[in-house]
């Protein structure tokens, strides 16, 4: 052990960036599979190999606990019809909810 924390913290870094990428693809693959309008009826087909996989990553990793089981929302916000929508933060910006949003959420969510 060489005590360099630098390497710690760079190892840090890019897990949490990868966690966040992994999340962002999830996401991606949910709003997809539930389809972009949250205002539509809920589909009854069977999800995607892809979407089933993105519905894994996020219930392995706690994600239902924010955005609830059918990730319509509760202490976090809804993730149906999320991705590349106009969201509006508590200060008032308006942010589009893309990729590039979406890792900084997930990674720095404060």
């Amino acid at each position: 052990m060489t005590g360099d924390h630098s390497d710690v913290a760079r190892f840090t870094s890019f897990r949490r960036l990868g966690a966040a990428c992994a999340t962002t693809a999830a996401i991606a693959l949910v709003a997809v599979a539930c389809g972009a309008d949250s205002n539509s009826a809920p589909t009854t087909a069977p999800l995607s190999e892809a979407a089933q996989r993105g519905q894994s990553i996020m219930s392995t990793n706690g994600c239902a606990a924010c955005h609830g089981t059918d990730w319509n929302g509760g202490a976090g916000p809804a993730l149906i019809g999320l991705y590349n929508t106009e969201r509006t933060l508590d200060d008032g910006t308006v942010v589009l909810a893309d990729d590039e949003y979406l890792i900084t959420a997930i990674a720095e969510p404060t």
